[in-house]
């Protein structure tokens, strides 16, 4: 059998293997040709192309019409530093496409796509779970994100299941299961008519 593996990872293995928390025999086993990729802060020439890439991808995706983003709202996101690197960005470019009505995204709309996004992942203020113990404030925190953000794919799929679970990125049976867990029904979201 001939195998060869391909391995990644964000982390400073170098700095692991002082810490003994990576084996250095296994490092350089792995370790025959590395490439170091530049994290989108270093590469914001690039931005501007994942931007109409991602949107282009996601308006095809979501079968919606082609949408742009202003120059604005496209220097307005250069700018960020993106800590969560193209994963972040990817993320963006697709709550600004799904929340933004118009053909043309611009920063006011951006800013209303983050906002709503943030209401899917409401901020939990620690003094409510004080009394609780640990585990249990962490549980009812994760099943509030949860029901909020199910939600919030619902209503904007107006109950389709399919395009929910491929907008969240979960299979369909994946998504039905977190709906039955949480008793959200798909039929509550589906418009008259």
């Amino acid at each position: 059998v001939d195998v060869r593996i391909i391995a990644s990872t964000n982390r400073n293995l170098e700095e692991k293997i002082k810490d003994h928390n990576f084996r250095e025999d296994l490092f350089y086993r792995l370790n025959v040709v590395s490439l170091q990729t530049p994290t989108l802060g270093e590469i914001r020439e690039d931005i501007t192309l994942l931007i109409e890439h991602f949107t282009r991808q996601v308006c095809c995706e979501l079968e919606q019409p082609e949408k742009h983003f202003a120059l604005e709202a496209v220097e307005e996101l250069v700018s960020r530093p993106w800590p969560g690197n193209v994963r972040e960005l990817q993320n963006v470019v697709r709550g600004a496409v799904l929340f933004c009505p118009d053909e043309t995204i611009t920063p006011g709309y951006l800013r209303n796509a983050e906002a709503d996004i943030e209401y899917t992942s409401p901020k939990i203020d620690a003094e409510n779970y004080a009394i609780e113990p640990y585990k249990e404030a962490k549980e009812s925190a994760i099943s509030l994100f949860t029901r909020n953000y199910v939600n919030r794919l619902l209503q904007e799929t107006k109950g389709n299941v399919s395009r929910a679970a491929d907008i969240s990125g979960l299979t369909r049976a994946a998504l039905q299961k977190i709906m039955r867990r949480h008793t959200i029904l798909s039929s509550d979201f589906r418009g008259e008519g």
